[in-house]
């Protein structure tokens, strides 16, 4: 959607494949756009705004930790951010989230600190700059924009006794900067599309909610249990830095107020999700920012000696990583992984294993030191490794289709890739597929574009030439459906078989 921001310069009303799409405000849109404009429309160009965000936010919680409780707390937030498995994991990917993650965890940390800052000057400030992100979050993904501030922030105002406190808020100051950061974008789609309110108030937010109109229902224990393994390895550590951070806070005068509004803020939006009818686990990265300051102040009140177990649990799950890598990469990857690639992974986690548990008993903090550097060393084999595991990858049948003159001849069978149109800078078609995020702009734009197989057929048939991508696992429903007309196929590679009405 970037990228047709940039072809078409319109930066009002976001399309996808061509078509109207109303799902998500623009915001994350306009950053992907700027990126490519910036960098080009390449993926750097596209993902870069998403390292971005991810860096800001390790930011962001270094300087509400320093202001609060220490510089070296402030270091442990940036650091144990960073190195979560999600959190690193979506810095890599383009979505919206990372962006929401940060105006969100800005929002709240600035929210907090209004109400701890004793210097009502700067106490202003930060209530400011919370509903300037506060605007953003909503331009980012709607009104969770609102309702996390205060999901979270009305139950510790009233455990903290600050609820009397409400007027420091400046609501008035507040309300007016919100609306001037996001009415405009609303009030102008809505004149330009009287179906709007209704599509993205109500059937974006209320039924997206409390039905499966999305089919994205899972077990109430499906994000709990991916939060723990997204905040892996500190999870490990989640039980003992909450012990010792309440023992600890005792002695300090902001400790306390903040780690309950840490776990406030993880805990409430992680429930919040799990009772949804729409789970994704992206949606819970905001959770992990939460707790980071509660894992921060616990870890660093926390004593060598009295992390020997979570190390050795941490050094033993490496070594049996190593074990099975060679039945993951077998079982698993799309493509074949490059011996040196695969060797490098299993001898990095085999020195990092034997080498924390080498150092265990006597020296922990080395022990420590030895796993949290491999860790490091395995993310930064993580993007070198991954497009091997990816279930579908358009970039090289794209490089293909840029050689036939027709922009409009290139279609997908029975699925929508999504890639495609951005390796190919142009909209496709699809055949026997009108993917549900897809049905709004379709109903407002029924283009020629979404066919059925018997449509496609009328075309095929024609002098004029046509392309249909499909799936590996696809080609014998495709050349089924297709009997009786001539089909060739031009080439194939791990994900997709390209094949056309021509020779």
């Amino acid at each position: 959607m970037g990228s047709y921001i940039v072809q078409s310069g319109d930066w009002i009303v976001p399309h996808l494949n061509g078509l109207v799409y109303f799902e998500k405000p623009p915001l994350g849109y306009w950053m992907i756009a700027l990126g490519e404009r910036l960098l080009g429309t390449t993926l750097v160009g596209a993902r870069c705004f998403n390292a971005l965000c991810s860096l800001l936010t390790c930011c962001v919680l270094y300087g509400f930790c320093k202001r609060f409780l220490s510089a070296k707390i402030g270091l442990w937030a940036a650091l144990i951010y960073g190195t979560a498995g999600l959190a690193f994991g979506m810095s890599q990917m383009l979505t919206l989230d990372n962006l929401l993650t940060f105006c969100l965890t800005t929002t709240l940390i600035l929210f907090a600190s209004g109400f701890l800052e004793p210097d009502d000057k700067w106490s202003h400030r930060y209530f400011i700059g919370a509903y300037v992100f506060m605007g953003l979050s909503i331009m980012t993904k709607g009104l969770i924009g609102i309702v996390f501030p205060a999901l979270i922030g009305l139950p510790w105002l009233i455990y903290t006794g600050r609820i009397k406190q409400w007027s420091k808020m400046h609501w008035l100051q507040g309300i007016g900067i919100v609306l001037l950061i996001t009415a405009p974008w609303h009030i102008l789609v809505q004149m330009k599309h009287d179906g709007f309110a209704h599509f993205y108030f109500w059937h974006e937010h209320f039924e997206r909610y409390t039905t499966s109109v999305h089919a994205r229902t899972k077990p109430w224990y499906f994000l709990p249990n991916s939060f723990i393994l997204g905040l892996m390895p500190w999870a490990l550590f989640l039980p003992r830095a909450l012990i010792q951070g309440f023992k600890a806070a005792r002695s300090h005068p902001f400790a306390k107020p903040i780690l309950v509004f840490s776990l406030l803020w993880s805990s409430l939006i992680l429930g919040f999700f799990s009772c949804s009818h729409s789970q994704l686990i992206p949606y819970i990265l905001p959770a992990i920012a939460g707790i980071i300051p509660c894992i921060a102040y616990g870890f660093a009140n926390t004593d060598w000696k009295q992390i020997r177990l979570e190390c050795g649990i941490w050094g033993l799950s490496f070594l049996i990583a190593s074990c099975i890598l060679p039945h993951i990469v077998a079982k698993r990857a799309f493509i074949p992984v490059p011996a040196t690639l695969r060797y490098t992974l299993q001898t990095l986690l085999i020195l990092g294993a034997c080498g924390s548990l080498v150092f265990l008993k006597r020296h922990p903090k080395a022990s420590f030191n030895i796993l949290l550097i491999t860790t490091i060393g395995l993310y930064s084999v993580f993007p070198a490794i991954m497009p091997y595991f990816q279930r579908l990858n358009g970039y090289a049948v794209s490089q293909y289709l840029k050689q036939c003159p027709s922009k409009d001849a290139v279609f997908c069978a029975y699925n929508y890739f999504n890639d495609l149109p951005f390796y190919l800078q142009h909209t496709i078609g699809t055949i026997n597929c009108i993917p549900e995020e897809h049905q709004f702009g379709y109903n407002l734009d029924k283009n020629k574009r979404y066919t059925t197989i018997e449509q496609f057929k009328t075309l095929w048939g024609s002098k004029r030439p046509y392309y249909a991508v499909v799936k590996r696992n696809e080609e014998e429903r495709f050349e089924a459906d297709m009997q009786g007309y001539a089909i060739y196929i031009l080439t194939k590679d791990p994900f997709f078989t390209l094949y056309s009405n021509q020779p």
